[in-house]
């Protein structure tokens, strides 16, 4: 019932110092590189285009308790009429960027989030003039009341008299945080992605001080001997400005974590002044990644970023193309669900694959693999895709290679989303889907939400759904998320099918793919009420035969016999092996069945399948349908090769969803076993088949995790004995699959070969 204004009062979420210690907690974590990635890049922008230098000082440690950290510049510091606007408001547009001004600061945060570390204090000296401002970890402190003179406190903290800037000083709890060491923080400041323009930069001079020691000079050096290809300015489809693409080539490749927030591989995505990430996109685990850097810049992205902000505070409507911000609020890159990062994404990998292509060319990574080790690798495909495929459905793994989808509620978590997204179901089987909303999507905080389901099949009535909506209410492990769940049966057909999960009110909807397939394992029949095939419909994979159960009750047989012709319409593209049958009591009911042998040889081709039984006017028909194989999970692709780096092998997934393992031959632990490539001599020996069945195992254990961390918050202790939970259950599978057991009762299987002696190992007990 609608209520008069006069009777309402405003009300505002009010963030207490517990929501400020885990927003800043979140941002941060425990790596003070990125407290001083966040000081180094105010200092910067306060500079703009000027010549000037930012001192980085630890100064000598003081107590167990704590120790500090200060970042200071001579860059003209803070207006104090400013002051609560810049660093006591979160949130506020006051960096210059919202005014088009070319300044990284544009979620408001900037410095409020090093309360994290412990008490921070800012020493500000402005045209002769002194003041300060000191926060604790629950954003709450003191400041001075007015400017003072700034002679006394400048000869006190020891900064030049007559100059202006910042002093920031960082006192960090000791017991939650760790003081780095000289040599690591020097060489991480250095070599920061987010740092690489200033440290490279002919106009700012950043400098450390450690411990009491003498300042050093901190520099980016670009690795010797890179080779730059030409520039390319690249269109970002549905958005304006060209993305200028430079990629650079090194002869040896680096060996360091796409995740690295010092990482010296990847291109680095810059607009304006701000470096957000360094990225290779859908090539970080390829094994030539390790070649190529070099740089993005797309300043279309701060444009983005402002007309988001623009839009929100004039309470307009999100545009499509530009419906959320941009860039992260954690500072660790672009929003990946962005339309835009999608778009340029595309863009930039139609840049890369070339590069790729020819240094795989180059390297001439393939292997020669025997018959023997191609036929025992198809087997090793299987095993890989039916743990994958059973993993997926026990932990409820997101089916999608490259989701980042986890336990916090990160931008690039979607609305709304469904798990597993597509499921293969087996005829006579259900499946229960787990649904997935943002709670922030929400208006207030409701105890349950309702979404609705719909389905569309054919053939018609292979999915049958429990109900047609579904109840969410809030998830205790998944972070601000509403959860529910549905269930679908296969009933008798193979088909099929999508599912719609739609939110009410057009807020968001996602689908659900389902294919219908036979059972490995055939389901007894239910009785036949007349003469007819068991279904309506198959589905036969090109160039493979498939058995059809043809039924009659004992009836039907009395009166027009055993015997049966069966036809089809299409000779050519459905073969009917054998054409004359008789009827036999079946074993699971009191009816007759026969077999009927169909093969399938032509793809695309559909034919009416005609059973008349004895000379009377008795007649079943089905249809049968030649389509590709999908009787079973897509197995992967494994191969041998060459593979540059320390890895014993790759992992890698395109945008199909199609995953090739690749087993690295020449490993330095391995190559003995292999020989030299491309040939690899030893590829059919005895250790070299347990070592591929040992490193493509631990490769799918650790993708099996990685998705699995993406949805559950694990320790270091569970995710070990996690992995060799896992391991334990597919090793064994691997191993049979590249050695059977004759093998390992041939008398090779028994001697292990030493310069200058041969030791026999006690003989394996076959049962």
């Amino acid at each position: 019932m609608p209520t008069a204004l006069e009777d309402t009062e405003a009300v505002r979420v009010e963030q207490l110092a517990r929501g400020f210690r885990q927003s800043t907690e979140g941002v941060m974590g425990n790596d003070t590189l990125l407290g001083l990635i966040e000081l180094i890049t105010n200092s910067d922008d306060k500079y703009g285009n000027q010549r000037g230098a930012i001192l980085v000082r630890f100064p000598k440690r003081e107590s167990d308790e704590t120790w500090q950290v200060q970042v200071s510049d001579k860059a003209g510091g803070i207006e104090f009429g400013v002051l609560k606007d810049t660093l006591l408001s979160q949130g506020g547009r006051t960096s210059g960027h919202e005014k088009g001004e070319v300044k990284r600061g544009n979620r408001g945060r900037g410095a409020k989030d090093l309360c994290h570390f412990g008490a921070v204090r800012w020493d500000i000296f402005k045209d002769g003039k002194y003041f300060w401002l000191q926060l604790d970890r629950s954003g709450e402190g003191r400041k001075s009341k007015r400017p003072e003179r700034a002679d006394l406190p400048a000869s006190e903290i020891g900064f030049p008299l007559g100059k202006s800037g910042v002093v920031a000083t960082i006192t960090c709890e000791g017991n939650r945080i760790r003081r780095p060491q000289r040599d690591r923080i020097k060489q991480r400041l250095e070599q920061s992605v987010q740092l690489r323009d200033i440290m490279s930069s002919s106009i700012r001079s950043v400098k450390l001080e450690y411990g009491g020691e003498e300042t050093i000079n901190l520099r980016y050096l670009e690795p010797k001997g890179a080779v730059w290809h030409p520039h390319v300015d690249v269109e970002v489809k549905g958005y304006a400005g060209l993305a200028r693409v430079d990629v650079g080539e090194v002869a040896t490749p680096f060996q360091d974590d796409p995740k690295d927030p010092c990482r010296q591989s990847g291109l680095l995505i810059k607009s304006g002044r701000a470096i957000h990430e360094a990225t290779l996109y859908r090539y970080e685990n390829s094994p030539y990644a390790g070649y190529f850097f070099g740089s993005v810049r797309w300043d279309s992205i701060d444009d983005l970023s402002r007309e988001f902000d623009d839009r929100e505070e004039a309470h307009l409507p999100a545009d499509s193309a530009n419906n959320t911000q941009i860039i992260r609020p954690d500072r660790k890159g672009l929003n990946d669900q962005h339309p835009a990062a999608k778009a340029l994404k595309l863009a930039v990998e139609e840049i890369l694959r070339p590069h790729i292509e020819r240094k795989a060319n180059e390297l001439g990574s393939g292997g020669r693999e025997s018959r023997e080790t191609r036929a025992r690798l198809a087997g090793l495909a299987r095993v890989v895709a039916r743990f994958q495929a059973a993993k997926a459905e026990e932990l409820e793994l997101d089916a999608g290679p490259t989701s980042s989808r986890g336990v916090d509620l990160t931008p690039d978590v979607p609305i709304l989303e469904v798990v597993p997204p597509r499921k293969r179901l087996e005829i006579g089987t259900a499946q229960t889907f787990s649904v997935r909303l943002r709670g922030d999507a929400l208006v207030g905080q409701p105890g349950e939400c309702q979404v609705l389901l719909s389905v569309a099949s054919e053939p018609e009535g292979c999915i049958e759904l429990a109900s047609t909506s579904v109840a969410l209410t809030p998830d205790q492990r998944l972070k601000s998320r509403y959860t529910g769940t549905f269930r679908a049966f296969a009933p008798s057909l193979e088909g099929s099918s999508v599912i719609e999960v739609t939110v009410p009110g057009g807020l968001a909807s996602t689908l659900v793919d389902i294919d219908v397939v036979e059972p490995d394992i055939p389901i007894p029949p239910p009785a036949p009420l007349t003469f007819q095939f068991e279904r309506t419909q198959y589905r036969v994979a090109a160039g493979k035969r498939k058995s059809l159960l043809l039924l009659a009750p004992k009836a039907a047989i009395d009166r027009h016999g055993r015997f049966v012709v069966v036809t089809s319409s299409d000779m050519q593209g459905v073969l009917v092996r054998q054409r004359d049958l008789e009827l036999g009591p079946s074993l699971d009911g009191d009816w007759y069945q026969a077999l009927v042998e169909v093969e399938a040889r032509q793809h695309g081709a559909k034919a009416t399948l005609s059973a008349v039984c004895g000379t009377g006017p008795l007649r079943a028909e089905t249809t049968v349908e030649v389509r590709r194989d999908e009787t079973g999970p897509l197995p992967p692709t494994i191969r041998i090769a060459s593979v540059p780096g320390y890895v014993r092998g790759t992992f890698e997934t395109d945008d199909a969803g199609a995953v090739t393992i690749t087993v690295n031959a020449t490993h330095q632990g391995v190559k003995r076993y292999f020989g030299a490539p491309p040939d690899f001599p030893g590829q059919e020996s005895i250790p070299a088949r347990l070592l591929m069945a040992e490193i493509v195992a631990d490769l799918t254990v650790l993708d099996t995790l990685r998705r699995l961390l993406k949805q559950q918050a694990l320790t270091v202790e569970q995710t070990y004995r996690r992995r060799f939970q896992l391991l334990s259950e597919l090793l064994p599978l691997c191993h049979a699959s590249q050695l059977s057991e004759d093998d390992l009762g041939s008398p090779s299987a028994g001697v292990r070969r030493r310069p200058g002696k041969v030791v026999k190992l006690p003989a394996r007990r076959r049962a």
